[in-house]
């Protein structure tokens, strides 16, 4: 528990909520966005403000899986290494 405490005091020292006109310090991130690696508008104070900026934060979500399907295109068509198709692939149904 102590190990999971010190993630969301690494995360509050760093980061501010997301969600527009909520500046409290963030207590959670969210899992897609870490799956994703995406650092910037992931950080939430907590779950009602997660959800109630959901339908917006979706679209950051949206943008990156075109991004690797446009990744996983050029590496079909350039180059037949399964692993890297199949790895796109895997993210890219996120």
């Amino acid at each position: 528990m102590e190990n999971t405490n010190n993630q969301v005091n690494e995360i509050a020292q760093i980061n501010k909520c997301t969600n527009k006109g909520c500046n409290n310090d963030a207590k959670l991130r969210c899992p897609d966005c870490v799956k994703f690696k995406i650092k910037d508008g992931s950080y939430f104070c907590g779950k009602e403000c997660f959800k109630s900026y959901w339908s917006e934060h979706k679209k950051l979500h949206e943008e990156c899986k075109d991004l690797i399907i446009t990744n996983l295109n050029l590496i079909t068509n350039s180059r037949s290494d399964k692993r890297w198709i199949y790895l796109f692939r895997k993210i890219a149904t996120i």
